[in-house]
């Protein structure tokens, strides 16, 4: 993985911190869906499906703001934005990806792909 610019001022505590925080919500996520989904199609379709409709209703709440003069419904958006998450830990936990392995892989792609917008 490409070394990201604040990768320097990361402090151990903050990870530990993070880590532990990710491993409970992993956690209470499989407790929510274990009890009605023990299937694996059925909870890869359940997080693909999940985290796109809700992506869209976060997509509607920025919509109305920045085109329609709506005020921001942060609320709304912590919310969907909330959903989200739980639906992408669905497929993390379901397939094993881990999110660090997300981040490297992404920030190599995008590193690759626009060197310019991300060199350091």
């Amino acid at each position: 993985m490409q070394s990201l610019p604040h990768e320097n001022l990361k402090d151990d505590v903050a990870d530990e911190w993070f880590d532990h925080v990710m491993s409970d919500y992993k956690q209470f996520v499989d407790r929510g869906v274990k009890l009605l989904y023990d299937d694996e199609r059925e909870r890869l379709g359940l997080g693909a499906l999940g985290m796109v409709c809700e992506a869209g209703e976060a997509g509607d709440i920025l919509k109305k703001h920045i085109f329609h003069g709506v005020e921001l419904d942060r609320d709304g958006l912590v919310k969907e934005l909330g959903d989200v998450l739980w639906y992408f830990t669905l497929i993390l936990n379901t397939t094993g990806i881990t999110l660090d392995e997300v981040v490297d892989k992404n920030v190599d792609k995008l590193v690759s792909r626009y060197p310019d917008n991300h060199s350091a």
